[in-house]
């Protein structure tokens, strides 16, 4: 983890996932201090619940890879008392696997995916049912880092912590330098905190954040 960022879920009339995502600008260096072109950057997201509701949800509602270098994608599932019926348009067995709340997409169907955003539907039987959004990004030579956001699930007044993890860092020689920028909707998210990850050494000096809550 390279960081982590707390956020108050603000008040919402009714359940909604809003995303985190990566913004223009930035770079990233190595351990010599030469610039990281392979850069594969996933957006992340925050789901809210309005106190009182049992919608289903799942964890996470995005993922990305490299077109034709997918691994399995595991979900779980929090059905509040609906039952799952399966993913719309894919096969159970063939495409993924289900036991108790625990969804495995298998990466036999993913590699077949091509480039760009995929949506999947996981049909609980109610108007609000979860998409986990899948984007397959062009292959690209040589290794690439990885910068992903991840995902967070909370009540509306709450506070939560979504990690910014990176991806084959000893593979691009290390990263010894980077910076980018990350954007949310305001009126949903108010950022209160961004630490230093385990991976950052000496992050007193090394580690620093702005935020901007619009």
């Amino acid at each position: 983890v390279f960081a982590n960022i707390k956020f108050t879920l603000k008040s919402t009339a009714q359940n909604v996932t809003t995303p985190i995502t990566h913004k223009t600008g930035g770079a990233f260096g190595d351990g010599a201090m030469n610039k990281i072109n392979n850069v594969i950057k996933t957006d992340g997201s925050v789901t809210i619940s309005v106190p009182g509701t049992l919608n289903p949800s799942i964890t996470p509602v995005t993922s990305t890879f490299e077109q034709g270098k997918a691994n399995d994608i595991t979900v779980t599932l929090t059905p509040n008392g609906n039952t799952f019926r399966g993913i719309t348009g894919l096969v159970q067995g063939t495409n993924y696997t289900v036991s108790g709340n625990t969804v495995v997409i298998l990466k036999s169907y993913l590699n077949t995916l091509t480039a760009g955003t995929k949506v999947l539907a996981f049909d609980f039987g109610v108007a609000s049912n979860p998409n986990l959004t899948i984007t397959v990004t062009p292959g690209s030579t040589g290794e690439s880092l990885g910068v992903a956001v991840g995902t967070a699930a909370g009540k509306s007044g709450e506070v939560v912590t979504v990690p910014v993890t990176f991806a084959n860092v000893t593979k691009v020689n290390n990263v010894g330098t980077c910076n980018f920028y990350l954007g949310y909707d305001t009126t949903l998210l108010e950022a209160v905190s961004v630490e230093a990850g385990p991976i950052v050494t000496n992050a007193a000096s090394n580690f620093s954040s702005a935020i901007n809550n619009g």
